[in-house]
């Protein structure tokens, strides 16, 4: 009876670690985060059409959502792949518009 409870409590240690490292991983860092950007430059219908193509192609963008009517484009992302300077600077190279984050 000993012995099998000794292999019992052995084979629930390695999960119950597992658990807990997988938890506070999760707590230490955000699946996806966004960030909102002032475009200076687009006037035509056409611009946030050229910005959201430029965006998505970003390794780490989930979603791109851009309004000529506010002049902004929100990005939502992965922070373990990207993070709103590099997705500043991609946008400012690929479009030619300038960008700042809101806030």
């Amino acid at each position: 009876m000993k012995t099998w409870t000794l292999i019992a409590s052995l084979l629930t240690l390695p999960v119950a670690t597992l658990h807990a490292t997988t938890a506070h991983a999760e707590d230490a860092a955000p699946s996806s985060v966004s960030v909102t950007f002032d475009v200076v430059g687009m006037v035509t219908k056409n611009c946030p059409t050229l910005l959201k193509a430029a965006v998505s192609r970003i390794d780490g963008v989930e979603a791109v959502e851009a309004s000529l009517q506010t002049k902004s484009a929100t990005v939502t992302y992965r922070p373990a792949k990207t993070n709103p300077e590099a997705i500043r600077r991609i946008i400012e190279d690929r479009t030619g518009f300038d960008v700042r984050p809101r806030g």
